[in-house]
């Protein structure tokens, strides 16, 4: 599972390259896994880390600004008017692809999109969300390619998902210029990958007992024990997850399957996406059957 591999990992570069000792005062590791899983570019900022994340126009109100020298400050903003009681957010890739912020208000360049957050954070951003997928397209038949080498050829996805404040629909808005437009065989891999996680959505009550760690008296526990050694080879999980993993899963599961329904309804009128196929993308993708599709960009 997941937890077992991600605490082992950090273990071990502690370990390696920090010189610590498995053995050492429990307070000490905790200090290393409090620093690296809350620094900000090695930097400790205290109330800064406790900052959610939204790149949602109407939930961002802060800027950061950090230092580029030893010595500089870091500054972490209103960006407006923030009222008693208001979360406070911050973004952790304001600049990117789909991002239409002011250059100079690009404190955080980064390239992570939907799917990078969940992997380093944990969490599913709401919108807007920014998606890549790749596969490999077969150049056998390619006439142009006479050099010999037999590297793959790979065809890249890529879009921004919104939703429309006051309509409610979903805006897909894919990068590049108008040529660069998902073709047929964008739709094929996409249509295969929708239609194979909504299978597995499907088994998602049967999956629970298989995957999910329950506690002594049977019930699905949240965390781990605290007594339970992730150092040594006492970890003893049977292979399962705690629920916070299995909730975050289908989380990010039910996401991707809206982003890749979303995709393929954009295209429909590109690629002359027959009745039957655009009828089941709006079942598995959970859309209404008045889903506006009047162009490429909006569902």
């Amino acid at each position: 599972p997941f937890e077992e591999k991600w605490r082992h990992d950090y273990a071990m570069k502690w370990i390696k390259n920090c010189g610590g000792d498995p053995n050492i005062d429990p307070l000490e590791r905790k200090a290393y896994f409090l620093a690296m899983s809350r620094d900000e570019d090695t930097l400790m900022v205290p109330i800064y880390d406790m900052a959610n994340h939204s790149n949602d126009a109407d939930k961002l109100n802060t800027l950061s600004y950090k230092p580029t020298s030893p010595g500089d400050f870091f500054q972490f903003v209103a960006a407006r008017k923030i009222l008693p009681g208001e979360q406070i957010y911050n973004s952790y890739n304001r600049c990117n692809y789909c991002s239409d912020a002011d250059f100079e208000l690009c404190e955080t360049f980064s390239w992570n999109r939907t799917p990078d957050l969940f992997l380093e954070f944990g969490f599913v951003e709401d919108f807007p969300q920014t998606w890549r997928f790749e596969y490999e397209i077969d150049s056998s038949d390619d006439d142009d390619d006479d050099d010999g080498d037999d590297y793959p050829q790979i065809s890249v996805i890529a879009f921004c998902l919104d939703k429309n404040k006051e309509s409610g629909q979903l805006e897909v808005y894919w990068e590049g210029d108008d040529d660069e437009l998902g073709d047929g065989d964008d739709v094929e891999f996409l249509m295969e990958h929708l239609v194979r996680i909504s299978d597995l959505r499907k088994k998602k009550l049967e999956f629970e007992d298989k995957f999910v760690w329950r506690n002594g008296d049977g019930k699905y526990d949240t965390a781990l024990p605290e007594e339970l050694d992730y150092f040594g080879e006492t970890l003893q999980l049977n292979g399962k997850m705690t629920t916070s993993e299995w909730d975050a899963i289908w989380q990010y599961c039910n996401a991707l399957i809206l982003a890749l329904g979303a995709a393929i309804l954009s295209l429909a009128d590109e690629v002359s996406l027959d009745e039957s196929d655009y009828n089941l993308v709006l079942e598995m993708s959970n859309f209404t059957s008045d889903t506006d599709n009047s162009n490429h960009e909006e569902l």
